[in-house]
C-alpha cells in the first residue's frame, strides 16, 4: 500500500524527479523501477539514435572502459571494463589494463580483444556511420596485444585522448560484426531490439529484454555484469505524449520516477502532497550564435567576444569547480592557473 505522501527529489534544469514509497525510492528487488519520460528512446542503435534516453540505454546495456567518478574532483574517472589506465607522458599511446574474468550476458567473454574490435569500429567510420561519437580522428590504432591489454595509439597529443574513449559504449562483436563490413552503412540497419522473447545481448549492468517503439523500454539486470549488482531487477521507461500525463501518474504512484519534469509540473506534484526538493543541475546549457558574417540581423554580435548572460553565475562557478578553462577530465592539458571565467573581462 502506497503512501498519501511521497518523497520527490527533483534535479532542477534536468527535471529528473524520484517519488519514493515510504522510506525508500526504489522497489523491492524484484519489482520493477517504473520511470516516464516525454522524450523517449528514438532508436536503440547507437549509430542511429540521438535522444537523451537513448544515451543512457547504452551506458546500461553496453560495458565502458571507465566510469565517471564524481566523488573524486582530481580524478573524475574510476575503473569499469578497465582496472586501470596510463596515457603516456608524450600523449601518443594510452594503456588500459582490463579485468580479468568479465562475460558479456550471454556468457561469451569479454576482454580486450572485445573493446579493441569495438573501438576499431568507431574508429574505422568515424566520419560516416559513426560520426555521432567522438572516436576516431586522432587515433592511429587499437590493439590487444593480450586478453588483458588494451593499447590506443595517435598521431598526434590531444586533451581529448582519454575523453573519448573512456565511456564510449563497447559493442558485442558476436552481435555487431556481421553489420561491420564495407562502408559500414549496414551498422544503421540494425533495429538492436528483442526479437523471439530474448533479450539484447549486452555487458552492462541491464539487458534489453522488452521494447515497444515510442511506448516501453524494459530493462532486466545482467546476470554476468562485472560490477556491482543492481538494487532493483528490473527498471521500464515509459514515454508519455504529454508533461500532464507523466506528472498524473507520477502523482498517483503509477511510476516510480519522471524525466523532463517542467517547473509548473512540480506545483501541481506539490498539490497533490506530494513533497519536492530542488538541487542544483548536473548540466550546463550552452548558447550558440550565428557568426555567418552575411546575416541580415544582430550583427553587433560579431564584433563582441563576450556576452553577459543571464547564466554567468552558473558559468562561473562551472568554471571555479575545474580550476581553469579546460576541465581536469582532459589531463595534463588541465592548466589550474589559466583564469576562470569569473575573470575574463566582459564588455
Amino acid at each position: 500500500m502506497r503512501r498519501a505522501r511521497r518523497g520527490v527529489a527533483a534535479l532542477a534544469g534536468l527535471g529528473l524527479v524520484l517519488a519514493g514509497c515510504g522510506t525508500s525510492a526504489a522497489p523491492a528487488r524484484g519489482e520493477v523501477f517504473r520511470i516516464g519520460t516525454t522524450s523517449g528512446i528514438d532508436s536503440m542503435n547507437p549509430f542511429v539514435g540521438i535522444n537523451e534516453e537513448g544515451y543512457s540505454a547504452w551506458m546500461h546495456m553496453y560495458p565502458s572502459l571507465l566510469q565517471y567518478d564524481t566523488s573524486k574532483p582530481d580524478l573524475p574517472y574510476r575503473p569499469s571494463l578497465a582496472e586501470s589506465w596510463k596515457l603516456a607522458d608524450d600523449g601518443l599511446s594510452l594503456r588500459f589494463t582490463i579485468r580479468e574474468g568479465a562475460r558479456w550476458s550471454d556468457g561469451e567473454p569479454l576482454d580486450a580483444t572485445d573493446a579493441a574490435w569495438s573501438l576499431n569500429v568507431f574508429r574505422e567510420f568515424h566520419e560516416t556511420a559513426a560520426a555521432g561519437w567522438s572516436v576516431g580522428s586522432t587515433i592511429e590504432s587499437v590493439t590487444a596485444p593480450d586478453a588483458r591489454t588494451l593499447v590506443l595509439r595517435f598521431t598526434e597529443r590531444s586533451a581529448l585522448s582519454l575523453y573519448d574513449v573512456a565511456t564510449t559504449p563497447l559493442l558485442p562483436p558476436q552481435v555487431w560484426e556481421k553489420y561491420a563490413g564495407g562502408d559500414g552503412s549496414a551498422l544503421k540497419t540494425f533495429d538492436n531490439t528483442p526479437e523471439g522473447g530474448e533479450a539484447m545481448v549486452g555487458g552492462g549492468p541491464f539487458v534489453l529484454s522488452r521494447y515497444r517503439q515510442g511506448e516501453t523500454a524494459i530493462f532486466t539486470a545482467n546476470p554476468h555484469w562485472y560490477g556491482d549488482k543492481p538494487s532493483i531487477q528490473q527498471f521500464g521507461l515509459q514515454t508519455f505524449r504529454a508533461p500532464d500525463a507523466m506528472i498524473t501518474a507520477l502523482a498517483s504512484g503509477d511510476l516510480d520516477a519522471a524525466y523532463g519534469v517542467p517547473p509548473t509540473g512540480l506545483k501541481a506534484l506539490e498539490s497533490a502532497n506530494v513533497e519536492t526538493h530542488g538541487e542544483p543541475a548536473l548540466a550546463l546549457r550552452d548558447l550558440i550564435i550565428n557568426s555567418n558574417p552575411d546575416k541580415p540581423k544582430n550583427r553587433e554580435l560579431l564584433d563582441r567576444p563576450y556576452i553577459v548572460l543571464t547564466y554567468d553565475q552558473r558559468i562561473d562557478a562551472w568554471s571555479r569547480e575545474w580550476e581553469g578553462l579546460i576541465p581536469s577530465t582532459q589531463g595534463f592539458f588541465n592548466n589550474r592557473s589559466t583564469q576562470s571565467l569569473e575573470s575574463v573581462h566582459r564588455r
